[in-house]
């Protein structure tokens, strides 16, 4: 990364405002899920400040009999006492990680029943989950409200997952870690995000035996009971590091990312470079962005695709930061062709945005007047945060319905929203 450097000579950081990326999202919600399979007490190395959907989550192990206790800066999970598999509560239809629940519980209780699962409407269908669950020895009931899986058959020895989908691969891993001993187990086609490493990562500590060969996954089974005591802090989270790097440059901000993956963030980072943007890395950790610095008539195209290319969680955050830019912008989404919900709530703000299909075209934004309050609604998370995004570039306010929907990703928006110079009113969920 050619912008890059480690002294970032002209800037005094005492007077720059600081914006603190959280643990990741998408490892912490499937580790929670983990620690129901662990048979002893696990310690996960997240602060208090969580987002709605750990929060759903917690509460939602807690239904199943975990002891869930958050001291300082670690959240302690006590699962040993774990016998309810019945996870057909309201709170399992807020966030589609709760699907997760049917390969853990199954693999340890051999059986589960979750709710069918809800979080960003994206019509995404679940039926890749149902066939991985069916290919390693589940039957599998689905009706209007729930979703039954029973440990049945033996599992396959090897299966190619359908798409490599996140989802689909930590699924297939929970529901083979626990098992026959006897056996290895290959996943081939799976997944690359980092978030799936971080929950093998703290899967082997517990006791399992769970071996990445790029694409493919090999799982030794162990007996249940046999995951023991763990201790594991998160990776922390891309997505948010890039999507506030994208606010910055998006609202001509200077800002100290503090905590950021910044291994993890290179796509993000390449559209910075693209833009001329100058950011500064510090010990591998923290990202300084001059967002006032960059080239506004440098045109963006982009298409997402599955880890290591440009995230579709990043897609709508993208546009919004694109609207205002001097040039036309085109970003393809190959991996949620529907993420487009967010489109016409732009335009509410100002946008120059149009879709068709998974196409999204960017031509800028019309500025509107500060004295003009808009409603609009948050469609789902990033979107929502798209949202918010523009409408401090474009300096209009905004009240936003199903504000909810930001607060399951972005725990401290309020505050930083302000950090780059917008104030939110909204509708409380």
């Amino acid at each position: 990364m050619s912008n890059a450097t480690v002294r970032p000579l002209g800037y005094d950081l005492e007077l720059i405002s600081t914006i603190y990326i959280s643990h990741s999202k998408n490892s912490v919600l499937p580790l929670l899920v983990a620690s129901l399979m662990v048979n002893d007490i696990s310690i996960i190395a997240i602060d208090g400040d969580h987002i709605d959907d750990v929060r759903t989550m917690i509460d939602i192990i807690q239904h199943l009999g975990a002891h869930c206790i958050q001291e300082k800066n670690r959240l302690i999970v006590d699962a040993r006492d774990l016998q309810n598999f019945d996870a057909n509560i309201p709170e399992c239809s807020s966030t589609r990680y709760s699907l997760l629940l049917l390969g853990a519980l199954s693999a340890r209780l051999g059986k589960s029943k979750v709710a069918l699962p809800g979080g960003c409407d994206l019509n995404r269908p679940f039926d890749f989950h149902i066939t991985c669950l069916e290919a390693f020895g589940n039957e599998i009931t689905v009706d209007n409200r729930s979703i039954t899986c029973i440990q049945k058959h033996s599992p396959k020895t090897e299966f190619s997952l359908p798409y490599p989908s996140v989802g689909t691969t930590l699924q297939a891993i929970f529901s083979t870690v626990i098992g026959d001993s006897r056996l290895a187990i290959i996943i081939r086609n799976t997944a690359l995000e980092p978030e799936i490493d971080d929950v093998i990562a703290f899967l082997n500590k517990a006791g399992a035996k769970v071996f990445r060969d790029d694409s493919n996954i090999t799982v030794i089974p162990v007996g249940r009971g046999s995951l023991s005591a763990v201790s594991h802090e998160p990776i922390h989270d891309r997505i948010e590091a890039s999507s506030y790097a994208f606010a910055a440059v998006a609202t001509r901000k200077v800002v100290l990312l503090k905590n950021c993956p910044v291994k993890l963030m290179t796509q993000a980072l390449t559209i910075l470079e693209q833009l001329k943007c100058i950011f500064y890395i510090q010990s591998e950790h923290d990202i300084l962005v001059d967002g006032r610095s960059i080239e506004e008539s440098e045109p963006i195209s982009v298409v997402t695709q599955p880890y290591p290319g440009f995230p579709t969680d990043l897609q709508p955050i993208l546009a919004a930061l694109c609207c205002t830019l001097k040039a036309v912008s085109h970003i393809r989404d190959e991996v949620m062709p529907h993420r487009t919900g967010y489109v016409k709530e732009l335009e509410k703000i100002g946008a120059l945005i149009s879709s068709d299909g998974n196409k999204i075209t960017i031509m800028g934004f019309e500025s509107l007047s500060n004295a003009v309050t808009v409603n609009v609604s948050a469609p789902d998370l990033r979107g929502g945060m798209a949202i918010i995004i523009l409408a401090i570039s474009n300096g209009c306010d905004i009240r936003i319905e199903s504000f909810n929907q930001i607060l399951r990703g972005y725990s401290r928006i309020i505050s930083n929203a302000h950090i780059l110079g917008g104030a939110i009113s909204h509708e409380h969920p």
